[in-house]
């Protein structure tokens, strides 16, 4: 993992800036954060701020006051590492590129970002969207999506032979890499349709969405979870959990039930990092009904969800998140507080002006 700020020459803390910060300084709002940021603390945001940009100017708006935001807090851009395999690493590179310049790079190469979306779309029917999409169309979207990802690797080969690069080298070079895609191919379809299984199998014959029939068999009040408040705000939902009579008699473990496992299912052979764990406890919470996202089955709710868990999730590797969202900042907070995650959550609000945390 990247060492603690403080021990690299740089020792401003980094701060997440979440989107909906962005866009409030983009609507002239907080502006009292801007001038002296910088002197005091690092502005970072990742590939997920970008996405979510991406998608408003998708939707008709205009990338560059978002941006400019960005270039104005002196922001610089966070990456988890990922091998050769794409698996992510418990690592971060930080670039200090122009936002403009790390946007074009990121709007022109998003096959990767084509992959990691469609693996959402499980999770997305487990809430009870997509429902003009078959299991069978989710399958061959996945394995599609992993297809253009590799086919985006062997492209630059073709243009080495223009650096000098014997043909044969660069034939066997392809031979080779095309040979170890066959390999994860077959591996991600095997995992897909796992996924896929388990799917099936957790849908009733009632058509519930998942997530209803796991707040109806669980018998947990929404209302009464928002009423937790710290500490040991995890705890004390698991203790409203296990007032179901099958959960109490199960050998499921506080933490196997909020996520929190040592490898991923889609990465056996791989540990999972503390910022995958935060994905695994938001997501549980919201499914309990702890502060959750309203209508989780409409598209765009799900899109936004998915964009908080992954905005929670970076903020492990810095000092501070800031956010407007409540919601957010409820469900992160007792993450990081369960997960034992020193990152500060930071409330951004605005009273008569003036910017409070």
């Amino acid at each position: 993992m990247l060492p603690r700020y403080s021990e690299l020459d740089d020792a401003r803390p980094l701060v997440y800036i979440d989107q909906n910060v962005i866009d409030a300084l983009r609507k002239q709002k907080l502006l009292g954060i801007i001038p002296n940021f910088h002197k005091d603390f690092r502005a970072v945001y990742s590939d997920e701020t970008l996405k979510e940009i991406k998608r408003a100017a998708d939707g008709g708006g205009d990338a560059k006051p978002f941006l400019q935001v960005l270039c104005e807090l002196d922001a610089y851009h966070i990456r988890r590492v990922t091998d050769s395999n794409f698996v992510p690493q418990n690592e971060i590179l930080i670039r200090s590129l122009s936002p403009f310049q790390l946007y074009d790079e990121y709007a022109n190469n998003l096959n990767l970002e084509y992959l990691i979306e469609s693996q959402t779309l499980i999770n997305q029917k487990m809430m009870g969207g997509l429902p003009d999409m078959s299991l069978t169309e989710v399958e061959m979207h996945l394995v599609n999506a992993f297809e253009r990802l590799h086919d985006d690797i062997l492209k630059p080969l073709d243009d080495l032979g223009e650096d000098g690069l014997p043909q044969a080298f660069i034939d066997n070079l392809k031979k080779n890499i095309e040979s170890n895609q066959e390999e994860q191919l077959t591996k991600f379809k095997r995992l897909v349709k796992q996924s896929i299984a388990a799917f099936q199998t957790q849908v009733d014959s009632s058509e519930l969405s998942i997530l209803l029939q796991f707040r109806e068999n669980l018998n947990v009040n929404p209302l009464r979870l928002n009423n937790i408040t710290p500490p040991n705000v995890v705890e004390q939902i698991w203790q409203e959990v296990i007032k179901n009579e099958v959960m109490a008699n199960s050998e499921v473990t506080i933490e196997q039930f909020f996520g929190v496992t040592e490898k991923s299912p889609a990465f056996p052979e791989h540990d999972n990092a503390p910022s995958d764990h935060v994905i695994g406890v938001y997501q549980i919470l919201n499914m309990v009904g702890y502060y959750p996202d309203k209508k989780p089955h409409d598209s765009n709710s799900f899109v936004s969800t998915s964009s908080d868990m992954m905005h929670a999730s970076m903020g492990y590797y810095c000092s501070a998140i800031m956010s407007c969202d409540d919601r957010f900042v409820k469900k992160t907070s007792a993450a990081y507080e369960f997960l034992n995650i020193p990152t500060h959550v930071l409330h951004v609000v605005e009273e008569n002006k003036k910017v409070a945390c």
